[in-house]
C-alpha cells in the first residue's frame, strides 16, 4: 500500500522517496518506478483517474450548489417567497400562450386555443364562465361545452380562484401598471361583493337577450391570447380585440386599484363563487398570531385588501400568498383546505343566583 509522499517498488523490494503531488488540494499517491520502463506510464494512469474522479466530484458540486441556490432564490429565513414562485408562473404562461400559434405554423396541433378554449391532445379545456355564457346565449346545455368545463370546475372546487393569481397574463399586467402607478389600496368598500355579483348577473343575462356570450367576448385572459394569434395568421391584430383591451386598459387605470380584477371579471367571479368550505384558503392560526412585531402587514400587502384574519369564502382572495410570505409572526398564516373554526370555551360558567 503507497504512502502519502512515497513511491513503492514492490518487485524489487526497494523503496524510492519522490515528491507527493498535489492536485487542487487533492493528494496524489503515485506507483511508478523511476528509470523503469512502464513506470511513468503507471504513474501518468493513476494522475488521470485521480483527476477524472475530481472532475466528477467537483461537477457534482457545483450541480449540488446550483440546487441550492435555486431553492435559496424561493425560500428566505425557511420560508417560501410565494410572490417569485407566482411570478415564475404568471411569466411562464406568458410565454407559453406567445409562443403557442409559432407552433402551429410547424405543424404542431397537439395542444391548441387560448385561455377560453384549450384542447390538450383528446383533452378539451374551457373556462368556465365562457362555458356558461355560452350555453345560456345558445339557450341549450352543449355537451362538448359541459365536458370540457369539468376539469376547470375541479380545479377551481380543489384549488380555489388560483388562476388569477398563478395564470392569468391580465392578472400580471394589472400587477405591473398597479407598481408603476403607486396606487395604494383603501379598505375593501361595502359595495364590492354587491357590484360583482350584480355585474355577472347583468352579463349573463344581456347575453341570454342577445344571443351572444358576452362573459367570453369581454374575457381579458381570452384577448390576451388570442392577440398573437391574430398577429401571426391574420396579419395584424381585429379592431374588436384591440378596442376591447383599449378599453380594459383605460379602465384599469381610471377606476379604483384594479377594480376590473377585484369586481368586474367574469372568470374571477365565477372561481370566487365556486369556492366551498374545504377549497384550498389561506388558513389563520390565532394563537401564533403576534402583529404587535410589525404591525398587521399580511392585510396592508395583500394586493386586495382583504383581512385574512377574518375574512369569509366570497371576498375574492386568490390564494397568492403574499399575506403567507409577509406574516411577522411565520406559522400564524399558511395555506389549507379550510379555514380552522376558532375553539370553543373549554368550561362553561352560568350565572350564581343567589337568595337574601
Amino acid at each position: 500500500m503507497s504512502l502519502p509522499g512515497h513511491c513503492d517498488q514492490a518487485e524489487s523490494g526497494t523503496r524510492t522517496d519522490c515528491r507527493s503531488g498535489i492536485l487542487r488540494g487533492m493528494r496524489i499517491v503515485c506507483s511508478g518506478v523511476p528509470g523503469r520502463a512502464g513506470g511513468d506510464s503507471h504513474y501518468s494512469y493513476k494522475i488521470e483517474v485521480r483527476r477524472e474522479n475530481l472532475a466528477k466530484t467537483q461537477r457534482a458540486q457545483r450541480k449540488h450548489r446550483g440546487r441550492g441556490r435555486m431553492i435559496n432564490w424561493f425560500r428566505q429565513n425557511g420560508r417560501m417567497r410565494w410572490r417569485r414562485l407566482r411570478r415564475c408562473s404568471q411569466v411562464g404562461f406568458l410565454l407559453l400562450f406567445v409562443g403557442l400559434p409559432f407552433t402551429y405554423l410547424k405543424g404542431q396541433i397537439t395542444v391548441m386555443g387560448t385561455l377560453a378554449s384549450l384542447r390538450i391532445g383528446p383533452i378539451s379545456l374551457v373556462d368556465p364562465a365562457s362555458g356558461l355564457a355560452s350555453m345560456i346565449a345558445a339557450r341549450e346545455v352543449g355537451w362538448t361545452l359541459f365536458s370540457g368545463m369539468v376539469l376547470p370546475v375541479l380545479l377551481a372546487l380543489f384549488l380555489g380562484p388560483v388562476f388569477c393569481s398563478w395564470v392569468c397574463p391580465w392578472g400580471l399586467l394589472s400587477e405591473l401598471l398597479d407598481k408603476i402607478l403607486w396606487r395604494k389600496v383603501g379598505r375593501i368598500p361595502s359595495w364590492l361583493g354587491p357590484l360583482r355579483w350584480s355585474f355577472l348577473g347583468g352579463v349573463l343575462l344581456l347575453g341570454l337577450a342577445s344571443g351572444m356570450p358576452l362573459a367570453a367576448t369581454i374575457s381579458a385572459p381570452r384577448l390576451m391570447t388570442v392577440l398573437p394569434m391574430e398577429i401571426i395568421f391574420l396579419g395584424g391584430a381585429t379592431a374588436g380585440t384591440l378596442g376591447l383591451l383599449g378599453l380594459l386598459l383605460i379602465l384599469e387605470i381610471v377606476l379604483p386599484r384594479r377594480l376590473w380584477c377585484r369586481a368586474l371579471c367574469p372568470v374571477g367571479s365565477t372561481l370566487v363563487l365556486l369556492r366551498q368550505r374545504k377549497t384550498l384558503t389561506i388558513d389563520w392560526s390565532e394563537p401564533t398570531c403576534r402583529p404587535e412585531l410589525e404591525g398587521a402587514t399580511c392585510f396592508v400587502k395583500c394586493p386586495w385588501n382583504i383581512d385574512p384574519r377574518h375574512m369569509g369564502p366570497r371576498d375574492g382572495c386568490t390564494n397568492c400568498g403574499t399575506c403567507v410570505e409577509r406574516c411577522p409572526s411565520g406559522p400564524s398564516l399558511d395555506y389549507s383546505f379550510g379555514r380552522t373554526e376558532p375553539e370553543p370555551p373549554s368550561g362553561l360558567s352560568l350565572p350564581v343566583i343567589t337568595g337574601k
